[in-house]
């Protein structure tokens, strides 16, 4: 009885450890991106850079299914793949890092905390509803980022800075 009390409780702090865990290296490494990103620049052309990032990380991606022995894509599922690759990889990452050689990194933080704001008030001009619950979560981290980058919040001001917001 002991061990089926033990393994139900090692289980419960699995499924509530793992996705805690698996949100602080997301948060660490979105988070620091924009400071790379605003560094990387100092030193390549910002596409550059951007292509570079993404290569290696589609090698690791790609070597990681590999291993795993997952299918490949079939067919017309490549169209949709190449599609939302260049959307979310040439556009959005390229410009969004070419935005932060003209911004504070700071800045564009707060830029790219926009973006899921984004898609629910798209989704919601669409007709969908979101649970109360999502959307006090995005008031939430939208939140967060906003005090943690407070002092960038004035950015947005800076007359020299239109370009970078723009292209961000």
């Amino acid at each position: 009885m002991r061990t089926k009390i033990k393994n139900a409780v090692s289980s419960r702090a699995t499924a509530i450890g793992l996705p805690i865990l698996a949100l602080c290296w997301v948060s660490f490494f979105w988070g620091t991106t924009w400071i790379a990103s605003k560094e990387g620049v100092k030193h390549m052309p910002a596409l550059q850079l951007v292509a570079i990032r993404q290569f290696l990380g589609g090698f690791l991606y790609i070597s990681f299914f590999l291993y795993k022995k997952a299918p490949w894509p079939k067919g017309k599922q490549w169209k949709t793949i190449i599609i939302l690759s260049i959307l979310s990889f040439v556009l959005s990452n390229g410009l969004s890092t070419w935005g932060v050689k003209y911004i504070s990194s700071g800045l564009g933080a707060i830029i790219g905390a926009l973006v899921p704001l984004w898609i629910v008030i798209i989704t919601f001009f669409r007709g969908e509803r979101l649970s109360r619950l999502s959307v006090i979560g995005l008031i939430i981290s939208f939140s967060g980022v906003c005090v943690i980058f407070y002092d960038h919040l004035s950015d947005f001001l800076i007359p020299s800075f239109r370009f970078g917001i723009i292209i961000s």
